[in-house]
């Protein structure tokens, strides 16, 4: 009891947004808001938490409480802007997903979303934003070879991969994450004397050949060509060179996704250069020049300041719409 005799008044425990949205990269078009909300709640976490909210980071303590603030789950929105045609999309991070910045610790769909989001705006501003990129969400490869075509062709409802010079692809396999770059499709339909063969590579940290994965991604783009162009017979499908890029190796087990955010990132700024070196077949590729493996170390922790400012300002902001309501 308090020294004057009256009862101490419970303290309201405050938590940070028990989800974190950024944009979508590119998505299903049938989902999602067509307006950004000023206020959305994603639904309720299958893994329960309660958080403490410092000013500096986020605290996961594990819960199965009820009533904890988070169980509602708020979240905080990023007008990350895609650059593309189709409009703003949502993702959700929830807060159990923040763990997993971590050391140590895998990146979960969520936060591969998020990052490759960061990475997308932050290279759509710079001077290297030349060329038509397109950068596909994590879930389009699984949802295509675990359900087949039909479960990803509305994606393309509004857009066509034969509009893009650059289409980022990356792919989860079980617990590792890689990448499958297309490169030049809207060139090899376009009114050139000579028609230039699209190119598909991957890129794997783990140096794992993905033959079967670029298998897919060349039979999805027939499947799109043929849909682009149904009644002309006489327009064939452009020639695919399907062929592993290495990259350097990542010197563990559980910076994957890391890992393949990273490369993208360098290899859509030095395409012209790369795709030089493999088809003359000169070593220009292994150029750690290129490749920057001293930044990659660095990675996770650079990542993690960005999206505890991000959640930090959320959180600042929905108090300040708390005090003025």
């Amino acid at each position: 009891m308090p020294p004057n005799g009256s009862k101490r008044t419970p303290k309201t425990r405050m938590g940070p947004p028990a989800g974190v949205a950024v944009i979508y990269i590119s998505s299903d078009e049938e989902t999602g808001p067509t307006q950004l909300p000023t206020y959305m709640t994603p639904p309720r976490s299958p893994s329960p938490v309660r958080c403490r909210w410092r000013r500096d980071s986020i605290v996961i303590i594990s819960s199965d409480d009820e009533t904890s603030s988070t169980k509602q789950a708020e979240q905080y929105l990023s007008y990350l802007s895609t650059g593309t045609a189709e409009g703003a999309r949502w993702t959700r991070v929830p807060l159990v997903s923040l763990a997993r910045l971590d050391p140590g610790c895998w990146l979960d769909d969520h936060l591969v979303e998020m990052g490759l989001s960061l990475w997308f705006e932050r290279f759509t501003a710079s001077c290297h934003s030349t060329g038509r990129l397109k950068v596909l969400s994590s879930f389009f490869f699984t949802n295509y070879t675990a359900r087949g075509y039909p479960a990803v062709a509305h994606w393309t409802k509004r857009w066509s991969p034969f509009d893009f010079d650059l289409i980022v692809i990356p792919v989860h396999d079980v617990n590792h994450w890689f990448s499958c770059v297309i490169i030049g499709a809207r060139n090899s339909i376009a009114g050139l004397p000579t028609k230039p063969p699209i190119d598909i590579i991957s890129m794997d940290s783990l140096a794992i050949e993905r033959a079967s994965a670029r298998d897919s991604v060349s039979a999805w783009l027939i499947i799109e060509f043929n849909k682009k162009f149904p009644k002309e017979h006489h327009r064939q499908v452009p020639s695919i060179v399907s062929r592993d890029l290495p990259v350097p190796q990542q010197p563990n087990f559980f910076d994957c996704g890391l890992y393949m955010i990273h490369y993208v990132n360098h290899f859509v700024r030095h395409s012209n250069s790369l795709l030089q070196a493999l088809n003359s077949d000169s070593s220009g590729y292994q150029d750690p020049g290129i490749w920057r493996t001293d930044l990659a170390l660095h990675a996770r922790s650079d990542f993690a300041v960005h999206v505890r400012r991000y959640a930090r300002m959320a959180y600042e902001s929905e108090s300040e719409a708390r005090t003025s309501s």
